[in-house]
């Protein structure tokens, strides 16, 4: 029998279509020519497009295997964001309104106060009759990691099916000050970008692209149990969430307590992060990231480990939109930050800070991205201290406007194009406040977050050099970690 070979070739450009006509006239080597054999494997999750992958990212460790327990997946609420909302207060007052049994669906529903809209398997009628029969203790106010960079608050409740998925495992770990690693198991978009990143705030389900899951850094509750993190709270104390081989990693380099001590989490977790934002990890190995899992580098010696570390925790604080950072979101700014993102209007017009063609929302509650108004252009003699970095902010620099009057001025092109987990952050933070869906203009607050964020995501590509030698010293110095049989 003749052994089946999978060829494999790319199209592109406008004369594909054509060219792809063109292979068919070809038979035998002739048409073969063209193509490269694959060899779909197990490390590779048998992709049926070219990978290479490299030698040393096999060798490191999966990160799912840092974790002492299975991952958990994020928050789904699925009631078209009616249990989320930025404005905290006007949250609060929304499901004040939708516990007050004197209340009748339809006068929520006339109000847009909490979920009241069926969908799929939600019956909206006997799910608001259970939360009422539960108590009103039973809806809290909590801080939700909506997407990157754009942490909301969300009205949660265990009591099913309020939320599709309210996940009250991972709800007692994030609490507010227990930090979660958030990654995927596969990428879903060619310009991911960063493939993870650390929140103390509930995460979505789609906080990355496609879904995510969450290593809190601790575990407080009872023992591991199948597919979820705890089952019984109290039985145990509280534990590092880290696999026995990597406590033994750990133990050998002297870290204290490594099974209860918070910073040897910490420690672990930092640097997974640091490892899975420097750009030269993505650019060696992006096509395998893309495949699977991040995979990590361990080094042998404790004090890369800290240095890489400490980055880790850095750049977790700048992708903390609720953690100011000094330098970049508190206190003077650094000379290279001070003059991004500054909002201005243009001479002769009156200022107005209403979002305009950034987004719109469709009869089914989708929020779909707008085109928006940005001018490329050079940096301009004030924009000097920017320009010096120019090689890691981009060449250039956008003018992002609101409208036709109101912009921010100097959004470095890297910091706009930035991407994590998929989603153009600023962009993607823009289509959602589009005055069409707002129905009023950007608060100051608003505005001010914007800049924020680019200060933010400019200070994070800063880091990049220092990312970069951090990466290539722990992989140079990666160790193999020990094994342990099933009764070890």
């Amino acid at each position: 029998m003749r052994a089946k070979k999978i060829l494999y070739r790319e199209f592109w450009g406008e004369t594909k279509r054509a060219d792809l006509l063109a292979t068919l006239e070809a038979s035998g080597a002739g048409f073969e020519a063209g193509y490269a054999v694959l060899k779909p494997a197990a490390e590779s999750r048998f992709s049926l497009r070219r990978v290479h992958v490299a030698t040393s990212f096999s060798e490191w460790i999966n990160v799912r295997d840092l974790a002492a327990v299975s991952p958990i997946s994020g928050l789904q609420e699925m009631r078209r964001n009616r249990l989320i909302d930025p404005d905290k207060t006007r949250l609060e007052q929304a499901m004040a309104a939708y516990l007050d049994p004197k209340r009748s669906l339809a006068q929520l529903a006339q109000l847009g106060f909490g979920p009241t809209e069926p969908a799929g398997r939600f019956d909206p009628e006997s799910a608001r009759t259970r939360l009422l029969h539960a108590g009103p203790n039973a809806v809290s106010i909590k801080r939700y990691a909506f997407q990157p960079l754009d942490t909301r608050w969300c009205a949660w409740a265990a009591v099913r099916p309020l939320w599709n998925e309210p996940r009250p495992d991972l709800v007692r770990e994030a609490d507010g000050r227990n930090p979660l690693f958030v990654t995927r198991m596969i990428a879903e978009r060619p310009h991911e970008q960063l493939p993870a990143l650390v929140t103390r705030a509930l995460p979505d389900y789609h906080l990355l692209r496609p879904n995510i899951v969450a290593f809190p850094f601790m575990l407080h509750g009872g023992q591991p149990t199948d597919g979820g993190l705890l089952s019984q709270p109290g039985v145990i104390a509280a534990r590092c969430n880290l696999s026995p081989r990597l406590l033994a990693y750990l133990d050998a380099r002297s870290i204290q307590k490594p099974t209860t001590n918070p910073a040897a989490a910490a420690l672990i977790w930092h640097h997974a992060l640091a490892v899975c934002c420097a750009p030269a990890y993505l650019a060696d190995h992006g096509a395998e990231v893309r495949q699977g899992w991040p995979r990590i580098p361990l080094p042998g010696d404790a004090a890369l480990l800290a240095v890489s570390a400490g980055l880790g925790e850095q750049v977790a604080a700048l992708l903390d939109p609720d953690m100011p950072v000094p330098g970049v979101t508190a206190g003077t700014p650094r000379p290279e930050l001070a003059a991004i993102a500054v909002p201005a209007t243009a001479p002769g017009a009156r200022r107005d800070w209403t979002l305009a063609t950034w987004g719109s929302r469709s009869e089914k509650g989708v929020t779909m991205p707008g085109r928006g108004r940005t001018d490329l252009r050079p940096y301009s003699a004030a924009e000097a201290a920017t320009e010096a970095h120019a090689t890691l902010l981009g060449a250039q620099t956008r003018d992002v406007w609101m409208n036709g009057a109101s912009y921010w001025r100097n959004i470095p092109d890297g910091v706009w194009e930035t991407h994590i987990g998929g989603y153009q952050v600023i962009k993607k933070w823009l289509s959602y406040r589009d005055g069409s869906i707002l129905g009023r203009p950007l608060a100051e607050a608003e505005v001010a977050h914007v800049q924020a964020t680019a200060r933010r995501l400019a200070a994070l590509r800063l880091l990049g050099p220092a990312l970069d030698a951090s990466f290539h010293a722990c992989a140079a110095a990666h160790v193999a970690l020990p094994t342990f049989t099933a009764s070890a």
